[in-house]
């Protein structure tokens, strides 16, 4: 998956450090477009965060640390960026016997374990991308015509997908979720998708009990389960 700007951030910077290295002479100059780099991959994430197409549910100070690429490590932040870093066709080389990531990663576990700052990051970093709310997702399937359609359309064929607090809609509203989060991945089939739950997956599947939704899950999902603590705490 390609970051904003083109090359991702540990290519530019193992390129100009190599060239300090060569160019001893030349390290002032080389440090300025190091630093330069730097600024265009923390131009680039604020960018992509600001045309997600939604108010992204964090702080802002989780949100300036996304941009300047010094959150602190969680274990959702570990698994969002491995899951990423292992799609198919990603210039990230695999460890020896794994298998690519599928295309959806499902990030389930209680608030504050860090699930949406994780999803937000790998945001960050791909073009093309947008996040919605669950009660966005459904108020894309409140009708069929005009901005709802169009709406639809844009989070159909998104690079990368976010969807956050999947089962927090009114219970009454469940089997509209089940429908809608069906249409919706089903259509992104060759696409990523984040989707963030407070559920676990037992819950999740007793709140959609629909067949052909707990099938798509089994076939192209990577379930996680995130450690309760509470991890929204910024680098210093």
């Amino acid at each position: 998956m390609t970051e904003p700007g083109g090359e991702r951030l540990a290519t530019v910077l193992a390129r100009l450090q190599r060239a300090f290295i060569a160019n001893g002479a030349n390290g002032k100059q080389t440090e300025a477009e190091l630093a330069d780099a730097m600024q265009l991959e923390r131009a680039a994430r604020k960018e992509a965060l600001e045309r997600a197409g939604h108010p992204l549910p964090i702080t802002p100070a989780m949100l300036h640390a996304i941009e300047r690429g010094t959150l602190c490590t969680t274990f959702a932040l570990e698994a969002a960026l491995l899951w990423r870093d292992s799609a198919p066709g990603s210039p990230v080389p695999r460890e020896p016997g794994t298998l690519p990531s599928r295309p959806i990663l499902v990030l389930h576990g209680v608030t504050g374990s860090g699930k949406s700052v994780a999803a937000a990051a790998v945001l960050a970093q791909t073009t093309g991308a947008r996040w919605a709310s669950g009660r966005t997702l459904l108020e894309c399937y409140v009708g069929s015509f005009g901005e709802t359609l169009q709406r639809r359309a844009v989070l159909q064929t998104s690079k990368l997908l976010v969807l956050d607090g999947i089962g927090d809609e009114r219970p009454d509203r469940a089997g509209d979720m089940a429908d809608a989060l069906l249409d919706m991945l089903a259509h992104r089939t060759h696409r990523r998708t984040i989707l963030t739950t407070r559920m676990s997956d037992q819950l999740f599947a007793r709140r959609y009990p629909s067949p052909p939704l707990g099938s798509l899950f089994v076939e192209s999902a990577d379930l996680v389960a995130i450690p309760t603590g509470d991890m929204r705490k910024a680098a210093p």
